[in-house]
């Protein structure tokens, strides 16, 4: 597997745990994670509960795995993204053109925030974040997701 398409793979696993955060099933455990004097711990925890279903092999995704670099670069985009949740969430709004947080599709808004995340923190070419961004977009919003998260990400890694 190349180094690119590791990379994504660990992108979308990011994305996907952070979505199953989200989930509103999971909002006793997003405030246990904040409250948690241990939250790493804890996240680690549900990390590994959360691996035993991203990984297990079915007939639509035969040798389901994640190579152990990429298996880093997907923690670090979760630690970013978590880490700075609402400072990230603070630093899209002006870039929202017209929308508010909680107008945004979720899956849409862990996208963008995978993405301003990448692109604050990386040496990731900002091409490749919002192509990486459109490319989950495409895959896991609606229709018009992928505009939308272009625009975003383009006009704030424009600044």
């Amino acid at each position: 597997m190349s180094n690119s398409s590791s990379n994504s793979l660990a992108r979308e696993y990011a994305f996907k745990f952070v979505y199953h955060l989200q989930l509103e099933n999971n909002s006793d455990l997003v405030e246990k994670l904040k409250s948690s004097e241990n939250p790493m711990g804890e996240l680690e925890t549900e990390r590994l509960a959360f691996d035993v279903s991203f990984f297990e092999e079915d007939n639509e995704h035969p040798n389901n795995s994640l190579p152990e670099e990429a298996r880093f670069f997907g923690f670090k985009h979760i630690n970013n993204i978590l880490g700075r949740y609402e400072t990230l969430k603070e630093e899209l709004k002006p870039f929202l053109r017209g929308w508010t947080l909680d107008r945004i599709d979720k899956t849409d808004l862990i996208v963008l925030l995978l993405g301003l995340s990448e692109l604050n923190d990386s040496s990731t070419p900002k091409k490749v974040v919002i192509n990486e961004a459109i490319n989950l977009s495409k895959k896991y919003g609606n229709k018009d997701s992928y505009s939308f998260v272009n625009g975003v990400l383009d006009s704030y890694g424009s600044k």
